[in-house]
Order: C-alpha cells, then structure tokens, then sequence
C-alpha cells in the first residue's frame, strides 16, 4: 500500500481525497479518490500503478459530486 500512495503523491503529485481499504484471504482491494489535473495525468498515474509488483488491476471508475 505504501508503494501505491508513495507513487500517486510523490511521484505523480496527485492529490489522494479518499482511500477505502478491505483485504480477505490476503487479497487487498481498495478504492482511492483522487483529484487530478487533467486526463493524460490520470491515463499515466493508471499506467505506472499497473507496473507495481503486486498490482492485479487498476480500473477507473466514475463517482458523482458529493
């Protein structure tokens, strides 16, 4: 988890608003909301998550306005 946060705020510079974490069977899932400067800084942060060893699937999803 460290490695995922470490790369999105340190080396992507994105801000993290929300981070939900569940882990059952030693299989971690979560979901990070982020606020991002445009697309092509999302499309590239979603590229260099998937390289993390560990990392099974990144997936972009929409969420409404709170």
């Amino acid at each position: 988890m460290n490695e995922l946060t470490g790369y999105i705020s340190f080396t992507m510079g994105i801000n993290m608003t929300e981070i939900s974490i569940a882990s059952k069977d030693g299989v971690m899932e979560g979901f990070i909301e982020l606020q991002v400067q445009d697309r092509n800084n999302l499309e590239v942060m979603l590229a260099g998550l998937q390289k993390i060893d560990g990392v099974q699937s990144v997936v972009r999803t929409d969420i409404q306005q709170k």
